[in-house]
């Protein structure tokens, strides 16, 4: 079974295997199987469109955390 490889967002490779991943190159023979592989399937696998990457929350500053802390503990002391 195939699957898309990413790199922030971009479609970078095709993931055959655990241990192999085929770069989206048509000069690669394994890439080229993997085109007739799904050019077959009922409904092919997206390999040319990219997909939006949602940034991670940043962390919360030690004034936050402490802030945090304190509200917890003032509501549990109620």
């Amino acid at each position: 079974m195939y699957k898309i490889n990413y790199d922030n967002g971009n479609p970078c490779s095709i993931q055959k295997d655990e241990t192999m991943s085929i770069p989206i190159c048509l000069d690669n023979m394994d890439f080229v199987a993997f085109l007739e592989w799904n050019a077959e399937q009922k409904i092919p696998l997206d390999y040319k469109t990219p997909i939006e990457i949602e940034p991670p929350e940043p962390p919360e500053t030690l004034e936050e955390q402490i802030t945090r802390i304190a509200t917890k503990v003032a509501k549990e002391e109620h």
